[in-house]
């Protein structure tokens, strides 16, 4: 009859899994010897924690917990049951941990226990166990607020749960000022739970809450957390989760280059305490007591980003394992930078793009980053603000006019792993009729975690909308750069033709110290230089020149080029096209669209846009070259099936420009992308542009462009937004020869991220509705998208939306890197 049941390591048996938890420094090992016929001592006192070891002094014996066979079965029958044994020498041991005494309640916490065989015979005996306070800890603190607060104030608590679990006393030193309520509540981190007590506030923190034994089991679980409100913040000022007091835990883990190598010399910070990875990637943090840790692994380099759910850690008297880390190849400081454009050789070594060619690099933001604001024509400006981070991020923001004079400065704070808007034109200092700058600051530590961009919207007269576009947040542009213009109206509607595409280049000077001076040339689409003018522009001052509309006037291509008194000065150019319902000398009552191109340095190097014929779209591909001599730039045209559609070479004279109609390659409805890449370093910019007009007049309803841009990483995020009726299409293309996986995770604003896997024949694409069931999005909502791949891949949100008609209203692309 030997092996009753599964013994867990020989150390603890029960009729269910016996959970090891932490038990008191003096937990001792009591002795019970089984003789014939009798149990020595019969009778026991022990302290919960404590272990009890049957040893065999004659054989053919066991100790069942709970009433003989005959009897009404008590509430901790079979509690614990040994085996019978035939042989000596023979032992067993029961603990009698807190997991038992839950599971198992006894009155006044003994157990009688008999000999299966020989209970006749009077082979009985009992434990009384008594039961032990348990000592809580939780030090409550801005960051786990939600969402978090940068706060000066902190916290220090202490609690107390009676032997029988019935009560939890708490006592609290502070430094809260004003403080107007403290709370116990039910949740994990990172959750918002309801009150289970209220507690006394005033120089300090204290009471007494009774808790039922559910609640008991939450709170040793680590489910309860203290809530300390204030004048100044009443949702909360800090909190802490309520946790077992203990010290020397381990926190372990593994960090691994993505696609699974392992990252050795990696350190791994929880708070104060560290660690090395080794050569297995494997990292141990010792010493650590019981709190909430936010994790970081930080190694020349790599940007490495802790996986789902890893950070923060919640250390409960427990040693929390597989806290994994995954490293992508991430920005690096070093001196050389070759070609002047922000980002050093060695960087780019790792992104793989050219370090002596300027417009070849991986976009890194600097700090802090700059925006630009429009008050004019009724604009509406939002910041979407993108955290890519598992940690909330705060972050300072400094609205500045067109002097670049700060009107406005407060602290927000991003949620993690989302997108947090912020409407412009409701800040103090918003000015209408004028434009300036917003500027985001953030830590240090915190600079690769955020992205965004900023929308534009001007509402129609109809409850649709006259444009909507977005602007990526961008680094500083350094050295010359070049954007087109083009002032034909695009509309084919007969009524029409005469009215103004108005073109307008925002020239802003990122200098926050110095006036600087700089050079726009004009140019026109066969490269020929039409004039020049020099523009003054004080520190962190915006101007904006009339770029085409005016001068060489309607109906005309060309380009500006851009060019600062020396390669040092960090500046952004921006060019708008606006097509309204006047003809020149005329204000428009109303638009009929507007989008934007951004000035940046040409490449040598391969570059993607998207191309599409969806919803009725013309598509044309723009190239320009931005060399003052002649290149050839090569252009292939790819649909969705991975089929070449098209390939050319298109020579290009010094500064000319040639746009190329991608549609013509296409189905109705048919997208892909389109390569190109000139024949020499710094030598081409360009976009994909697309036009969408009424069936019936020829007007155009919207239209906007997608920059041709490099391909750098394997891991991208974006976002979406399914506010105002949008319909969000997530493009991924293979840009690649060999097949590729695209795992697709999107992230609501609250619950777990919805994955996706695609695979990606050689050159081939999809195009993927994030507004759609699939991916568990909800109308009126926005979120966090990310793409990782094993290749070289192009992706892009559209965002789209409907008029009541079934025309286009808007369409704006927002990228993902």
């Amino acid at each position: 009859m030997k092996g009753w049941l599964l013994l867990v390591g020989q150390l603890c048996f029960a009729a269910v899994a016996c959970l090891m938890t932490a038990t008191s420094a003096r937990a001792e090992t009591h002795i019970v010897r089984l003789y014939d016929f009798y149990y020595e001592p019969q009778h026991l006192e022990v302290t919960q924690g404590d272990t009890v070891r049957f040893v065999w002094a004659d054989a053919f014996h066991d100790a069942v917990a709970g009433a003989p066979p005959g009897l009404e079965q008590l509430s901790y029958q079979f509690a614990f049951q040994t085996p019978i044994d035939d042989g000596l020498p023979f032992s067993r041991d029961v603990v009698f941990t807190r997991d038992l005494l839950i599971n198992f309640p006894a009155p006044n916490n003994r157990y009688d226990y008999y000999c299966t065989p020989h209970f006749v015979s009077g082979m009985v005996g009992s434990i009384t166990v008594e039961r032990t306070e348990q000592a809580f800890v939780a030090r409550p603190e801005g960051l786990q607020v939600l969402p978090a607060l940068d706060t000066a104030a902190t916290a220090n608590c202490s609690g107390t749960l009676n032997g029988d679990e019935s009560e939890l006393s708490i006592s609290c030193s502070h430094t809260a000022s004003g403080v107007t309520k403290a709370e116990i509540r039910q949740g994990f981190p990172g959750e918002n739970g309801t009150t289970i007590c209220s507690l006394t506030t005033g120089a300090t923190v204290t009471g007494t809450c009774t808790l039922t034994q559910t609640q008991a089991n939450d709170l040793w679980d680590g489910r309860y957390y203290l809530l300390i409100t204030t004048t100044a913040h009443p949702e909360g000022e800090l909190r802490g989760q309520l946790l077992r007091a203990a010290t020397e835990r381990t926190i372990s883990g593994r960090v691994v280059r993505f696609g699974g190598e392992p990252l050795a010399g990696v350190t791994v910070y929880a708070g104060d305490q560290s660690a090395l990875t080794d050569d297995d990637g494997v990292y141990s943090i010792t010493g650590v007591s019981s709190g909430i840790y936010y994790l970081e692994a930080m190694k020349s380099g790599y940007a490495i980003r802790p996986d789902e759910g890893v950070s923060p850690a919640m250390v409960n008297a427990n040693n929390p394992t597989n806290r994994n880390f995954t490293a992508v190849p991430g920005r690096i400081e070093c001196e050389t930078d070759s070609d002047g454009d922000g980002v050093c050789d060695e960087q780019e070594t790792i992104d793989g793009s050219d370090p002596t060619d300027r417009g070849s690099y991986r976009v890194y933001l600097e700090r802090p980053i700059r925006v630009l604001w429009n008050g004019f024509i009724g604009i509406l400006n939002i910041a979407a603000l993108l955290n890519r981070s598992e940690q909330a991020v705060p972050v300072t923001l400094r609205l500045h006019d067109i002097t670049g004079a700060i009107v406005h400065e407060e602290q927000r704070t991003l949620a993690a792993r989302g997108e947090t808007d912020i409407i412009i034109n409701d800040l103090p200092g918003f000015q209408a009729e004028s434009f300036g700058l917003l500027t985001i600051d953030v830590a240090d530590e915190h600079q690769d975690a955020i992205d965004g961009q900023i929308f534009y919207y001007r509402n129609g007269q109809t409850g649709d909308y006259e444009f909507t576009f977005g602007v990526p947040f961008m680094p500083p542009t350094r050295g010359t750069s070049a954007v087109g213009f083009n002032t034909f109206n695009p509309s084919r509607n007969p009524t029409e033709s005469q009215d103004l595409v108005a073109q307008w280049l925002a020239l802003v000077n990122l200098d926050a110290t110095t006036t600087r001076s700089f050079t726009v040339r004009r140019v026109d689409q066969a490269g020929s230089v039409l004039g020049e003018q020099t523009v003054a522009v004080s520190p962190l001052g915006r101007v904006d020149l009339e770029a085409g509309h005016v001068f060489p006037g309607p109906d005309r291509v060309g380009a500006h080029f851009i060019v600062p008194e020396s390669d040092d000065v960090p500046y952004l150019a921006q060019l708008y096209r606006y097509g309204g319902n006047a003809p020149a000398g005329f204000s428009p009552t109303q638009y009929r669209f507007a989008f934007p191109l951004l000035a940046k340095a040409g490449s040598g190097q391969p570059q993607f846009a998207p191309i599409s014929r969806g919803g009725g779209a013309e598509n044309w591909v723009e190239v320009l070259n931005t060399l003052d001599e002649p290149i050839t730039a090569s252009v292939a045209v790819y649909d969705t099936a991975g089929t070449l559609l098209s390939e050319q070479s298109v020579p290009l004279e010094a500064r000319a420009q040639q746009h190329i109609n991608a549609g013509q390659f296409l189905p109705e409805g048919g997208s892909g992308y389109v390569r190109a890449s000139g024949s020499k370093s710094g030598s081409l910019v360009g976009q994909s542009m697309f036009y969408f007009r009424d069936v019936t007049s020829g007007s155009v309803t919207a239209m906007y462009g997608s920059p041709l841009r490099e391909q750098h990483g394997s891991e991208v995020y974006g976002s979406y937004n399914l506010f105002l009726g949008m319909s969000n299409w997530l493009k991924i293309n293979n840009t690649s020869d060999s097949t590729i996986v695209a795992t697709v995770s999107v992230y609501p604003p609250t619950g777990s991220p919805n994955v996706r896997m695609v695979e990606l024949a050689p050159r081939a694409g999809v195009d993927l509705g994030l507004h759609e069931s699939q991916f568990g999005t909800a109308p009126d909502s926005f979120g966090l998208v990310q793409v990782e791949t094993n290749g070289s891949a192009l992706t892009e949100v559209l965002r789209l939306r409907m008029t009541t008609s079934g025309a286009v209203d808007f369409a704006a692309p927002t990228p993902m890197r």
